[in-house]
């Protein structure tokens, strides 16, 4: 597995520790998590071009990742009643770029 990779399921693994403060109502804390696996997020696609290790399966991880990653956000957005009426946009935007990233990676037709 490569570093970028890593970053990726490092980025996975983030949301559900993420879970914690939120159900517990601690919203800084959940928005500094949402920054560190926004930087996984930057780095593990920085590291993959760079490094020439750009692989179908990375991108299929990092897009997954990043589909979790936005789910869990809305939800958190739910639970605190703060971003209600954008879920709407929201939900559009996760499709839309999920689909970009499956294309971009050959993994949708």
């Amino acid at each position: 597995m490569s570093a970028a990779d890593w970053l990726s399921s490092l980025r996975l693994m983030l949301v559900p520790l993420i879970w914690i403060p939120a159900l517990q109502g601690h919203g800084r804390l959940v928005g500094l998590g949402l920054i560190a696996a926004g930087a996984t997020d930057v780095l593990d696609g920085y590291l993959a071009r760079r490094r020439g290790e750009v692989a179908p399966r990375g991108a299929r991880l990092d897009a997954i990742a990043d589909i979790v990653l936005l789910v869990s956000a809305a939800g958190w957005d739910v639970m605190n009643w703060t971003a209600l009426p954008f879920l709407a946009v929201v939900a559009a935007v996760v499709v839309w770029y999920a689909r970009v990233r499956s294309r971009m990676a050959g993994t949708l037709a």
